[in-house]
């Protein structure tokens, strides 16, 4: 594997976990805007994908480089990031 593709692996990881979480969020919250989801919300949803220790670290650390994003400028979406505390 070359290191272009690990790098579209790791992009459509962090793409389909956080399509994960939205759905979770969409299912048991309604919608909810970027800035809405809680410490809390993320960790009901972490404990409802049901994977080996491993995996879920891995959804953790793939959802959380999302909300990175989200919290950085210019588009300071968040002032903070919900997995960070988890």
């Amino acid at each position: 594997m070359t290191k272009k593709s690990k790098s579209f692996h790791h992009a459509d990881s962090i793409r389909w976990r956080v399509l994960k979480f939205v759905r979770y969020c969409e299912q048991q919250h309604g919608a909810l805007w970027f800035d809405e989801p809680t410490p809390a919300i993320c960790a009901q949803w972490l404990d409802s994908c049901r994977v080996s220790k491993k995996a879920r670290q891995n959804y953790h650390g793939d959802v959380s480089t999302f909300m990175n994003w989200g919290v950085a400028t210019p588009q300071e979406w968040r002032k903070e990031n919900p997995f960070e505390k988890l």
